[in-house]
């Protein structure tokens, strides 16, 4: 993914807050390569989850680690972990 793709600049992780309603919005770019652990990582580092373990527990035992697609990816904060999964793994 290239930012000249998007009218905003792409980075791993953009945040947007949505103060009418403070739901807050996730942009996820997820390249090629990336693990679930990576990914689990970016969502810890942008304070979505606390732990890695949250993420990388479920996908595991739903068997969907290396169904991650690569791309630009949005969550919010309303998202539950089950919905964060399946739009990751989800082409």
């Amino acid at each position: 993914m290239l930012e000249r793709d998007y009218d905003f600049p792409v980075s791993e992780t953009e945040r947007i807050v949505d103060e009418r309603n403070e739901e807050t919005v996730l942009y996820v770019v997820i390249h090629e390569g990336m693990t679930s652990d990576d990914v689990a990582q970016l969502l810890v580092d942008s304070g979505f989850i606390s732990t890695t373990n949250e993420f990388i527990e479920p996908i595991y035992e739903r068997e969907r680690q290396t169904q991650i697609q690569t791309g630009l990816h949005n969550v919010t904060n309303e998202y539950s972990i089950d919905e964060i999964i399946e739009t990751f793994t989800t082409p």
